[in-house]
């Protein structure tokens, strides 16, 4: 007997998270993990990764929400320092937020352009 999948957006899920993304969440419904999407989701999250280019390497995680007010998807990921980089389907450039080790501040980067220091 087959199991069935049922994707974020609600319709049938028929394939497997794309490669490189370790995790699929629904903002607001706890941590619940979904491990298959439909073809346009799995189309749209493609797309996204393509996008998304983090300030800063080797990322420990990268995992992507689901907004279901939006239907919207933002890709997030982390590394072991502490940075972390998002970028949502409505938004042109990654945002990064890079610690300084030195300093302890944080540099919030678009793109390749620092747009403040927290």
């Amino acid at each position: 007997m087959s199991q069935t999948y049922v994707c974020v957006c609600g319709r049938l899920a028929e394939k497997p998270l794309p490669k490189g993304i370790d995790g699929l969440f629904v903002k607001g419904h706890g941590l619940k993990v979904y491990e298959r999407v439909c073809e346009e989701c799995y189309r749209r999250i493609e797309e996204l990764e393509k996008r998304f280019k983090p300030s800063f390497g080797g990322c420990d995680a990268v995992t992507v929400v689901y907004d279901p007010d939006s239907r919207s998807f933002t890709i997030r990921a982390y590394n072991e320092y502490g940075d972390s980089a998002y970028l949502r389907e409505d938004m042109r450039e990654t945002r990064s937020l890079v610690r300084n080790i030195w300093t302890r501040e944080i540099v919030v980067l678009e793109g390749d352009r620092v747009v403040g220091v927290i």
